[in-house]
């Protein structure tokens, strides 16, 4: 695999960076001991759980499980991880910009399926993609 320095009007050879959060729902119904016990899960999936890495790819954020030998030794390492942990070692990525409105939402990426399906135009498409996201940015204002 090579380093995906992929990104359009890139200034630096970074790549995209993003990572999961754990929320615990606020719970009236919830006591202390339920909540502690939710910490320790939270805890544990991001810090000793090795899974995020040998099987669903991602670089743990956590050193400890970055340098483990389940993640060093699975499959993956050789394939891609290797090349994700040298570049988060030289600073080589960088998080999207937060936005006020959910970008992860399935509708808001609709009009790629339209493209790649060959039911609109990648102009018409595009124009459409570049309305959607226009709205977002107009509903929040």
């Amino acid at each position: 695999m090579f380093k995906p320095f992929v990104a359009p009007g890139k200034q630096q050879n970074w790549t995209e960076s993003g990572s999961h959060t754990i929320v615990l729902p606020r719970k009236n119904s919830r006591d202390r001991e339920q909540t502690q016990t939710a910490v320790e899960v939270a805890e544990w999936i991001t810090q000793e759980n090795p899974i995020w890495g040998t099987q669903a790819g991602h670089l743990p954020a956590a050193s400890k499980l970055q340098n483990s030998p389940a993640l060093r030794e699975s499959p993956l390492w050789p394939k891609s991880l290797s090349k994700f942990s040298e570049m988060a070692s030289k600073d080589q990525f960088a998080y999207l910009p937060r936005t006020p409105f959910n970008v992860n939402e399935a509708s808001t990426w609709d009009f790629l399926l339209d493209i790649y399906s060959h039911s609109t135009s990648p102009k018409a498409g595009l124009r459409r993609g570049a309305e959607t996201v226009q709205g977002l940015i107009d509903d929040v204002n």
